[in-house]
């Protein structure tokens, strides 16, 4: 081989070795189950934390162009129990947190249009308020909007009570406020899974401490925690209360969606 030729070939190898560490380009679709992590929906403002109407009508069109059948978490642990009648070819989950009024303003009508199915993660201390974890301003869904919530498409779960990071909690003060999220989510009487958004995204993480989360959330009535950790999840969990979830932006690309959709993330690393 002629020393151009070489240079050719390392050039080649060298731009294949970018774009699969900067846009994950050779790597297959990852097996498993997606859980889409969204938050707010607006008509025009897109963020870390919104998408617009539009970007979303375009990401269940999409879902729906290619056979993706969105499912609930009850069905999903009804599957896990052996009952029901079994997944469908191409499951996700549409998770949506903190329960904003603008997701029955917007998301709502939009699972009324594709007959999708999404699961609310709900802080509740703060239903019928304000994201005041952030120092925002956005309202919250009170109890009779959620209550109004199109039960065919609308399920509802656990988001804590403070909407605070449970990393930084000692566990006996994370389980207090689980206590008290279950209490409030009861005293609604909103139809609810036992599945858990940990808020931020954070749970312990060392390997001591993590066993003890797992074998104290059970005893709440949880079956799932959700991290984030943009991943397409293993189905069924080898760590039921580490399971992840993709990070859905306002800010992707529609390129970057479909390709989180596939493979839970754009980048390699």
């Amino acid at each position: 081989m002629t020393d151009y030729a070489w240079a050719f070939l390392g050039a080649l190898l060298a731009v294949a070795a970018w774009l699969q560490l900067r846009y994950n380009w050779f790597t297959p679709p990852s097996r498993g189950l997606p859980i889409l992590m969204y938050h707010q929906v607006h008509p025009s403002r897109a963020d870390l934390l919104t998408v617009t109407v539009a970007q979303l009508e375009q990401h269940f069109a999409y879902m729906q162009q290619q056979g993706y059948q969105p499912i609930f978490f009850r069905e999903l642990l009804a599957h896990w129990d052996g009952q029901g009648p079994g997944l469908p070819p191409r499951p996700v989950l549409l998770t949506f947190d903190d329960g904003y009024q603008n997701n029955a303003d917007y998301l709502f009508p939009l699972l009324e249009k594709y007959q999708f199915k999404a699961t609310i993660f709900l802080p509740t201390h703060y239903l019928g308020g304000r994201n005041d974890w952030d120092g925002g301003s956005e309202a919250l869904m009170n109890v009779a909007t959620l209550r109004a919530a199109p039960p065919a498409h609308v399920e509802f779960g656990w988001h804590s009570h403070q909407h605070q990071n449970y990393r930084h909690l000692p566990l006996a003060q994370a389980l207090a406020d689980l206590q008290q999220c279950q209490t409030t989510l009861t005293e609604t009487g909103l139809p609810t899974v036992p599945v858990l958004a940990y808020p931020y995204g954070g749970y312990p993480k060392d390997t001591t401490s993590y066993r003890a989360w797992a074998a104290a959330l059970p005893q709440t009535g949880l079956r799932l925690g959700l991290r984030i950790g943009n991943r397409v999840a293993p189905w069924p969990p080898p760590q039921p209360f580490a399971m992840p979830r993709i990070d859905i932006r306002g800010t992707d690309s529609f390129w970057a969606f479909r390709t989180k959709l596939r493979k839970g993330r754009v980048k390699m690393f």
